[in-house]
């Protein structure tokens, strides 16, 4: 942790998201459903608009609680993801935070093995998981390059609401159904 902050001194522009990933080992596909709906129940809750269970969580106003998010400014941070994870055994606290290094600098600041790419995500961060002492958790890092597009449709959170749509809460489906 301690060498992460140092080579991020001075780099680190803003935190996009946190998060925390669940291994689908340690609870099934219908329980997490059912989180998700409960999640749902008090928060603006979208789906991330792939196949994958990523769901996130945007910070909105109570009217847009009671609606939707119409409007997208700046500024709409941080998120929250809550992921559903087939791959990792261990449940992850992730922190994605922009910094003002281009790929080429963050890549050179964290080679492998200290650094990773995910192969979909490759063009957007760099990942490194932090040593630490507890044991069954796992805690990474997403080191977000410098964006020339500061109200791009992911910063704004306009591209989850409109093409991820929102996670309406079992209640709130069963009334829609209902009306």
């Amino acid at each position: 942790m301690n060498e992460l902050v140092k080579r991020l001194k001075s780099h680190v522009v803003r935190i996009d998201h946190t998060g925390v990933n669940i291994p689908s080992a340690l609870i099934s596909n219908e329980v997490w459903k059912q989180f998700m709906h409960k999640i749902a129940q008090q928060t603006n809750l979208y789906k991330y608009p792939t196949t994958d269970a990523w769901p996130f969580i945007l910070p909105a106003t109570q009217e847009e609680n009671e609606t939707d998010i119409t409007q997208f400014p700046a500024g709409r941070e941080p998120k929250f993801e809550l992921v559903y994870d087939t791959y990792s055994p261990v449940p992850t606290i992730q922190i994605d935070i922009e910094t003002d290094l281009r790929r080429s600098q963050v890549e050179q600041l964290f080679p492998m093995p200290y650094g990773t790419s995910f192969p979909d995500l490759a063009d957007f961060f760099r990942t490194v998981y932090v040593h630490h002492e507890w044991l069954g958790l796992a805690i990474r890092f997403d080191i977000r390059f410098k964006s020339d597009q500061p109200d791009d449709d992911w910063e704004t959170g306009k591209w989850l609401v409109n093409d991820g749509g929102r996670i309406k809460s079992l209640e709130a489906s069963v009334h829609n159904t209902n009306t």
